[in-house]
């Protein structure tokens, strides 16, 4: 390129770079031209050579590790390791098999179920024992399903029970156990007599078996228990000082009642009429029932009639 100045501002000091002509293409393989296809066949040898580089490095590297080998004339899963794992399999489905079987046989099949002939109650002598049997609970059950303690909950909790066993056996069998309450006096009333046990339960007098206990009579029936008007029940209080009363003087074989006195008493070894009331305070009375025999004794005082219900003794 040639810079010349600018033809019409000579005195700007300006230049003009006039275009040159290009000079020609050089004819093709000879020359310039021909030179790019030298570098590629170049970078592609040292391309070729890097590889081989790292195959070698690779193989000798895989070369450090075990090469694993196979036992000739045994297939892989066919071997006794393999066997045992079928055979337990084989096993472990049969056990499930029988024992899915077992389940549905005993809950199916009529023999696995109570019914009243597969039951035998014992122990009983004057409760019944068809309602012991529907108390249990057990009718057309499955043997599996039952619980020997809750049926014998079930069976303690009736009137009269005191304690019960119950065992279970299969294929269908119940046996139950039961210990009958027994009666610790007997209430005398105009309309019959009752057996009164340890709790204030009474039973109509079902034999005479216990015709010799201790006796409260009742002519009009007072000492009924208020809490349950629909069952014959003594009060509590009346039998518990019935009870503290024949335990200090085992001599009185009857005690009576009435609304008015509540217990009384002829004293023994003397004409005194004794009226005792409820069993509260118990240590008072006795107190004052020992301090009046010591004044019999002492022949300083002979009462008719000596009355404890209250907190000052009245003597008459």
């Amino acid at each position: 390129m040639t810079r010349t100045a600018h033809p019409l501002h000579p005195r700007r000091g300006r230049t003009f770079i006039e275009p040159q002509p290009a000079p020609p293409a050089p004819p093709a393989g000879r020359g310039l031209a021909a030179t790019p296809s030298r570098a590629g066949n170049v970078q592609q040898g040292r391309r070729k050579r890097q590889m081989a580089r790292t195959m070698r490095r690779f193989e000798s590297a895989l070369a450090r590790f075990p090469t694993p080998t196979l036992r000739r004339g045994k297939p892989i899963g066919f071997g006794w390791g393999g066997l045992r794992r079928r055979l337990g399999l084989l096993l472990a489905m049969l056990c499930l098999t029988v024992a899915a079987s077992a389940v549905v046989y005993v809950h199916t099949d009529s023999q696995w179920f109570i019914y009243r002939e597969n039951v035998s109650i014992s122990g009983v002598t004057y409760l019944d024992a068809e309602q012991i049997y529907r108390a249990s609970g057990v009718d057309s059950w499955n043997l599996f399903w039952l619980r020997p303690e809750q049926i014998r909950s079930r069976v303690v909790a009736l009137p009269f029970v005191a304690d019960a066993a119950v065992s279970v056996t299969p294929p269908n069998e119940v046996r139950i156990q039961v210990v009958e309450a027994e009666p610790v006096a007997l209430w005398v009333t105009n309309e019959a007599t009752f057996w009164v046990m340890a709790d204030g339960q009474a039973l109509l007098m079902p034999d005479e078996r216990y015709a010799t206990l201790p006796q409260i009579i009742d002519p009009h029936g007072d000492a009924q228990a208020v809490t349950q008007p629909d069952q014959p029940a003594m009060d509590a209080s009346a039998l518990a000082g019935a009870q503290a009363l024949w335990a200090a003087l085992p001599e009185l074989g009857q005690l009576r009642f009435n609304r008015d006195y509540g217990l009384n008493f002829h004293l023994p070894g003397a004409l005194t009429w004794v009226y005792w009331g409820d069993g509260r305070n118990p240590e008072r009375k006795f107190a004052h029932l020992a301090a009046i025999q010591r004044l019999f004794a002492n022949n300083e005082a002979q009462p008719q009639i000596v009355d404890l219900r209250f907190e000052r003794v009245y003597i008459h």
